[in-house]
């Protein structure tokens, strides 16, 4: 589906598909849709029957391939940690829990393009090979995409997909045309949310830091349980039983096929991590920028706490997300990040 908020990068793309660009390079902040937008796109450009919009019908042969994950001239080129996820939405929001796979774009699933290029497109038409996440390419496996890019195959069209652009080669970057998602308009977001019968839109909106895709989650009751029982322990503050939070986070998620593991230890850290940055903003005056129903509790720990405390917790937030994909113990791990949490915080009855 082609989200509101995208629809002038649709129309634009759509408007210029007689002259597309090989290679296109969509950036944007997780969350925004730039990865769903990418696979209808994708989609469009293979459909047989697209509609008034050039939207994909859905129910041609090519359609139908994708679907299936068999269409002679489509590729998705992702990490192994990443492969089962092939709509897009665990690469924009909040991601589960895995084994650890290798993160990393390796060089042999750029060299085995080859075989796709090197014979004619299936009934004479396009090819679609999309990359994401593109920043998950090493500089050799980079540079062997540069070639492609170089010496672009024909009828053949490329989509990277990327959350930081800064961390792609240069001369990658200045092969492609690129195309920006920013956060949507709030108003926007929170009609759709509405639409899709989220539970109250704009808090779910504010929490997920205005991104319209990860606040959807709200619909998943499971998801919502989640977030109310975790920002239900950092609102105890110092007295957080950090060792019991990551027995009960592990407990909650045994046994879970349906998604092994829940969600990603990643996303926990992101809700800590805004926890934080809501409790600086009360002690510097201004008010929660994401749970706002939350505010009288933010403002009275916020009230008791060394700012310079709450922006050493902060930053080892920030550096808690570097390595949150894949810990070693992931128990263990819960726990040192809340004993941190509980540390930088007053005890009751403190100033």
């Amino acid at each position: 589906m082609i989200y509101p908020w995208h629809k002038k990068q649709w129309d634009e793309l759509r408007a210029n598909l007689d002259r597309l660009h090989h290679a296109l390079l969509f950036s944007g902040p997780p969350g925004c849709g730039k990865a769903v937008f990418a696979e209808d796109f994708a989609r469009s450009l293979l459909c047989r029957c697209p509609g008034a919009a050039g939207e994909a019908c859905g129910v041609c042969p090519s359609c139908r391939w994708i679907e299936a994950g068999n269409h002679p001239d489509f590729r998705r080129i992702v990490p192994e940690a990443s492969a089962e996820s092939v709509s897009g939405e665990a690469a924009e929001g909040v991601s589960v829990a895995r084994k650890p796979r290798s993160s990393q774009i390796r060089i042999e699933q750029i060299r085995s393009l080859g075989d796709l290029t090197s014979v004619g497109t299936h009934q004479s038409g396009r090819r679609v090979v999309v990359v994401r996440p593109a920043e998950a390419m090493n500089p050799h496996t980079a540079n062997a995409f540069l070639k492609l890019l170089e010496e672009p195959p024909s009828s053949t069209y490329f989509i990277l997909i990327t959350g930081d652009p800064a961390r792609l080669l240069p001369t990658l970057r200045s092969r492609c045309r690129k195309l920006g998602f920013g956060k949507p308009d709030a108003g926007e977001a929170v009609a759709w949310l509405a639409q899709q019968g989220i539970p109250e839109p704009d808090l779910a909106l504010r929490a997920a830091g205005g991104m319209p895709l990860e606040a959807a989650r709200w619909a998943d009751p499971g998801y919502r349980s989640l977030f109310d029982w975790f920002i239900g322990q950092l609102a105890d503050g110092a007295a957080v039983d950090a060792v019991g939070v990551a027995a009960a986070w592990e407990a909650r998620n045994r046994g879970r096929a349906e998604e092994p593991g829940g969600p990603a230890l990643s996303t926990l850290v992101i809700w800590l991590q805004r926890w934080l940055f809501d409790l600086i903003s009360c002690r510097m005056g201004g008010g929660p920028v994401y749970f706002a129903g939350a505010r009288q509790v933010l403002e009275k720990i916020a009230s008791r706490s060394l700012l310079t405390a709450l922006f050493g917790c902060y930053n080892e937030a920030i550096a808690f997300r570097r390595v949150d994909e894949h810990p070693l113990n992931a128990r263990l791990f819960m726990e040192d990040m809340l004993s941190r949490y509980a540390r930088a915080l007053p005890a009751a009855g403190s100033r």
